[in-house]
């Protein structure tokens, strides 16, 4: 999928894509070849992983990260590998807190893939996505609760 075909499938989903569109046009400026978008919906927060090729503008992988608790908010390993499934993603753990990753397989639309993540993580709640932040360095966007 091309990185411009991403814009035009978020666009209508994101409450403010020029954001979006400013840290896409930045990466590939950069010559950056991920990019992390810190999204979020009625509170509700996920990161999108971009894995990017900035020369033919190309996006060849993308994954949400959805936090899961941290310390005590943490769910059991039974627990979070049950929401895994639930989504058919992964399990990560960093530090004290826990988050599943979920791929993009391009088998449904872009903006329903997204719009099915925040159904299950906030049920019931609606609305346009919000980018929050951006970064190269996934770490950054850890320091942070995103939970």
């Amino acid at each position: 999928m091309k990185l411009g075909d991403f814009l035009e499938n978020l666009s209508g989903s994101v409450e403010n894509p020029e954001d979006l569109v400013s840290a896409i046009e930045e990466a590939t400026h950069f010559g950056m070849n991920h990019l992390y978008i810190l999204i979020s919906r009625s509170g509700s927060r996920a990161v999108l992983v971009l894995h990017i090729n900035p020369y033919t503008e190309d996006l060849l992988s993308l994954v949400m990260i959805i936090p899961i608790g941290c310390g005590d908010r943490a769910p059991s390993i039974e627990e979070a590998g049950m929401l895994a499934r639930r989504f058919g993603g992964a399990i990560m753990a960093t530090g004290d807190c826990s988050y599943i990753l979920v791929g993009y397989d391009q088998n449904m639309d872009l903006s329903r893939f997204i719009e099915s993540i925040f159904g299950a993580i906030s049920p019931g709640s609606w609305g346009l996505l919000r980018v929050e932040d951006y970064s190269y360095d996934l770490l950054s966007l850890y320091q942070e609760d995103l939970g």
